[in-house]
């Protein structure tokens, strides 16, 4: 049986979000492909009959054990990575919230081989997904208007 996230027929849905506390933003590093050991933000696909806002906070829950109030949807991102022969191997289309913790001790599960906490100025410690920093960015800039 393949898996259906590689080589798909047509772009698949996920959620993924920039959950702030104290000027810090959750950070997941992926444990499972594609990007194992890339850090990113929480999220992941969204089931049928699933909304997004369902989606991400189960999400959440799943990879890192907080509560969150997700906020609302404030940008996306498409993910598409092609193989050698230059077929699509994966797309994503995604859903990027951005809100604010609750409650709960952020720890690594499920999908997540760690998690951080970290501030806009020591991103650059992490090896990230690409555009992973500019959502970031965007995130605070959206919470934080001029």
């Amino acid at each position: 049986m393949s898996d259906t996230r590689t080589y798909p027929e047509r772009p698949l849905l996920a959620v993924s979000a920039a959950i702030w506390h104290d000027e810090r933003v959750l950070l997941v590093q992926r444990d499972k492909e594609p990007l194992a050991g890339f850090w990113s933000l929480p999220g992941g696909l969204v089931k049928a009959g699933e909304t997004l806002e369902t989606a991400v906070s189960r999400e959440l829950d799943e990879e890192t054990g907080i509560v969150a109030d997700p906020g609302s949807v404030f940008d996306y991102v498409e993910a598409i990575h092609r193989d050698p022969d230059d077929r699509v191997k994966i797309h994503y289309v995604i859903a990027v919230f951005v809100g604010s913790w609750i409650s709960g001790t952020a720890v690594a599960a499920s999908d997540a081989r760690a998690v951080s906490w970290r501030t806009l100025d020591d991103l650059s410690e992490h090896k990230m997904t690409k555009g992973t920093p500019g959502i970031i960015s965007k995130s605070w800039n959206f919470l934080n208007p001029s």
